[in-house]
């Protein structure tokens, strides 16, 4: 992604009869004049003040102590934090981290199975289908570890909110299956290891008593001149907790709110508040706070009234077939969707499972027939081309054009030639993903048992290949080196040269569902990790910072500018911390929320002027420089099934795109094509 300086271009102004707002001239004259401008004081930020506000304790984050020994498994030994207490509907994660060491003298790999077992009197307060166990490495990577190294690997256990008569307090024992090979002759042995955790499960009287709502969340509104607003309805609101406290603020403008203060066992960080301020007549603020126990935090918070216009028409819907799992734009006039994760027989769908390509008005470019769904599709950044996965009976990845005419289609493709990778017939993998490079030169191309090939396509060359433990399930090239960025399923990010040789490797625990490369950093989020929202340094793979998201991980976005990361926090069947976020993308400092429910997609626009994202239900478009939420279209249906992510924004944010799974029961799919009529600034 190139840096680049917001730029603001003035679709419509409408001043009819409209004095500006004296108290936002800046923004203001950015908008009408047309002016390159930086976001200094990005809305989430302006006319916030916030004290005793931080994640961390003096400490900061939690060291591991690995001070338990497990067991030593043909030649592995295991080391765990020993019994720790969860405060199940207070964490709703217990994340368990082992430390597992080659104390042989052979290299060995390991796989943690992600069928993991609970037994212990607490199972019988839950339904073992409620419960989502996400265990790392994933069930289909393993780790190598040459003797001497070690690694460290989580098992995850979401647990399920529910009410109970009185309070419990059990032990719970997580059984898994260890997976050891002897990467000399691939011999693999398996072992029992059994991890025991105390859980503690509060019953909603205890857990709304006043030692548990045990902090303080104050503060006082204030309009634009500084004036103290009485009568405002003020929200301190944590979704985790099903907990929102509603209150108005007294004549002075005040409000006060007692909460629960927690902390994260496994990060040692205190639990996000968000502090939600709406009133008709301003625009609705979402503040993130940490309220820590006896503590109070203190807010004063601005609140302004709108002044900035959006109306925005929707023009067409757009029948996908199945969901838009996965989706890639060139941000000018192209937009391409795949589907996945439906569960649906493919024989059953075969006509609905489409590589599905359009413009930014919902014209069909072509409707492409796919054998079977994959989460993976790439545009060439001049809209030219687009690569997508055909697994029929074989491994097989294709290039189309704008004609939908088949330009390349891979084919002899050899096992790579490298120690520990897997002898079996590439004909019989699949493949996950593959990318174009950006002078459409080269193609990566990639399958589940962790191959990759180089591929100078239009001469039919492959240059080179390599093997990496796992599925390769994401692939981004550098707009500004002869580099690119590997996610693999072993939970390695590999910084590659376009001679094949690995740059650096960094640690991130599980492939990346999501990953953009920026001037400075490779930002992911991964399939299922405590601290699945990283950002990486791509000039040498060291971490620069962390956030410990404790869910399931799916969306984000960066701005034009690169000053600020949006992060969207799905959730599957675990519970949300943060929904819809905004990071500083060089500290990580949580700066503030676009709301606070669970977010599936987002994007800024290319100039930078506008952030659209979604829920299940509501499409939300945000104007950038002000924060005013400018543009909301509610759909009806049941969204509680969607795994659609596609929010499309053309350059100038005149032209958005959402995806919805409301045609029908269950995973079909519709697109929402959206045409700016007017953008006004009003007093």
């Amino acid at each position: 992604m190139k840096k680049l300086l917001l730029v603001l271009i003035t679709i419509t102004l409408v001043l009819c009869g409209c004095s500006k707002n004296e108290g936002n001239n800046e923004v203001e004259e950015a908008i009408s004049n047309d002016e390159i401008v930086e976001d200094d004081s990005l809305f989430f930020q302006t006319g916030v003040t916030i004290t005793n506000n931080d994640a961390y304790d003096e400490s900061g984050k939690r060291e591991f102590d690995f001070n338990t020994l497990v067991g030593n498994f043909g030649g592995l030994e295991v080391y765990s934090e020993g019994n720790q207490t969860f405060v199940a509907n207070i964490e709703g994660n217990i994340i368990v981290t082992l430390l597992i060491k080659n104390t042989s003298n052979k290299t060995l790999g390991f796989g943690l199975d992600s069928e993991c077992e609970l037994e212990g009197s607490y199972t019988q307060y839950i339904r073992h289908e409620d419960v989502e166990i996400l265990v790392h490495p994933n069930g289909c990577a393993a780790y190598i570890l040459e003797p001497g190294e070690e690694k460290t690997a989580e098992i995850d256990l979401t647990l399920p909110h529910g009410y109970i008569d009185g309070d419990i307090s059990e032990s719970l024992i997580i059984n898994d299956v260890l997976t050891v090979t002897d990467m000399s002759n691939y011999d693999s042995e398996t072992f029992n290891i059994s991890i025991e955790e105390t859980i503690e499960f509060l019953s909603e009287d205890t857990l709304l008593s006043s030692d548990y709502k045990n902090a303080v969340v104050e503060g006082t509104i204030y309009d634009e001149d500084g004036n103290p607003l009485s009568d405002i309805g003020v929200e301190v609101a944590c979704p985790f907790l099903e907990l929102w406290n509603k209150v108005k603020t007294d004549k002075n403008g005040k409000f006060s709110v007692t909460v629960i203060g927690a902390k994260s066992t496994y990060s040692g960080a205190w639990r996000e508040y968000c502090i939600v301020v709406e009133d008709s007549s301003y625009n609705t603020r979402y503040i993130p706070v940490y309220p820590k126990s006896n503590q109070t935090v203190t807010a004063d918070i601005t609140i302004y009234k709108p002044y900035v216009g959006y109306d925005y028409e929707e023009v067409k819907t757009v029948d996908l077939g199945l969901q838009a799992y996965e989706y890639d734009t060139d941000q000018n006039k192209t937009i391409a969707f795949v589907p996945f994760h439906t569960g649906y027989d493919s024989e059953d769908v075969a006509d609905l499972i489409n590589l599905t390509v359009t413009d930014f008005d919902g014209n069909l470019v072509y409707q492409h027939q796919l054998p079977e769904e994959i989460p993976y599709v790439d545009l060439s950044e001049d809209g030219t081309y687009t690569t997508v996965v055909e697994n029929d009976n074989g491994f097989s990845i294709v290039i189309l054009d704008e004609n939908e005419n088949v330009v390349y289609r891979t084919h002899n493709l050899k096992q790579a030639d490298v120690e520990y990778a897997p002898s079996d017939n590439v004909d019989n993998t699949i493949s996950r993903c593959a990318q174009l490079s950006n002078d459409n030169q080269f193609l990566v191309a990639s399958d589940i048992d962790g191959n990759i090939w180089f591929i100078d396509w239009q001469n039919d060359d492959v240059l080179w290949s390599d093997w990496q433990m796992g599925q390769i399930r994401n692939i981004k090239f550098d707009e500004d080196t002869d580099r690119m960025y590997v996610s693999t399923g072993g939970g390695d990010l590999l910084c590659y040269d376009f001679d094949g040789n690995i740059i650096w490797t960094a640690d991130t625990q599980s492939w990346a569902t999501k990953m953009e490369v920026t001037d400075k950093y490779v930002v992911l989020t991964t399939k299922c990790c405590g601290k699945s929202l990283l950002v990486v340094n791509k000039d040498n793979g060291e971490l620069v910072w962390d956030y410990p998201t404790l869910q399931t991980s799916m969306s984000l976005a960066i701005s034009p500018n690169e000053k600020y990361l949006w992060f969207g926090g799905h959730s599957s069947s675990s519970f949300s911390k943060i929904g819809s976020a905004i990071f500083n993308l060089d500290t990580g400092e949580l700066i503030g929320m676009a709301t606070s429910q669970n977010f599936d997609g987002g994007q800024f626009s290319g100039d930078g002027s506008i952030l659209v994202t979604r829920d299940d239900n509501n499409i939300y478009v945000f104007d950038v420089l002000s924060g005013f939420e400018v543009f909301r279209k509610t759909i009806e249906y049941d969204g509680s099934t969607t795994l659609n992510m596609a929010v499309a924004v053309n350059y100038d944010g005149s032209k958005f795109v959402v995806t919805m799974n409301d045609k029908g029961d269950g995973y079909y799919g519709t697109a929402h094509y959206f045409n700016l009529l007017e953008r006004s600034v009003s007093g």
